[in-house]
């Protein structure tokens, strides 16, 4: 599996970086109308969707002090909002891949042992969509 948040990596199978306990929600606001002396109540969506996807990451590093570095520097390099890209490959080499546009890091928690990193990130967005805004 692959997730870019903007130009940085976040996780990248190639390297051995272990993604686990993705996860993918969505919400909307819906409106309801209840009318006196009415049996049921009216729903009207109202749309302002929100999507939000987490995942933990397992990292191994080069050495303690790679890995430690890694924690401290890895929340500053990552900007408000950027594009969230996430591409998985199957076994037979279907390809799934998701973008979250203008995607906001919700939340980020890291800690280590030895030369291994592990991470729990939570971004929000407006959408997910299936082709690249940039080739849109």
């Amino acid at each position: 599996m692959l997730i870019r948040y903007g130009a940085i990596v976040l996780a990248d199978g190639d390297r051995g970086d272990a993604v686990s306990g993705l996860t993918l929600g969505g919400q909307r606001v819906v409106q309801g109308e209840a009318l006196p002396g009415a049996t049921t109540v009216t729903l009207f969506p109202r749309g302002n969707r929100a999507v939000t996807v987490g995942f933990s990451l397992t990292r191994e590093h080069a050495d303690v002090p790679s890995a430690f570095a890694f924690i401290l520097e890895i929340e500053d390099k990552l900007k408000d909002t950027a594009l969230l890209r996430l591409l998985a490959t199957g076994a037979q080499g279907a390809r799934v891949e998701r973008f979250l546009p203008n995607a906001c890091l919700e939340s980020y928690e890291g800690r280590q042992t030895g030369c291994t990193t592990f991470h729990r990130f939570t971004f929000q967005a407006a959408t997910i969509t299936k082709t690249s805004p940039k080739t849109a």
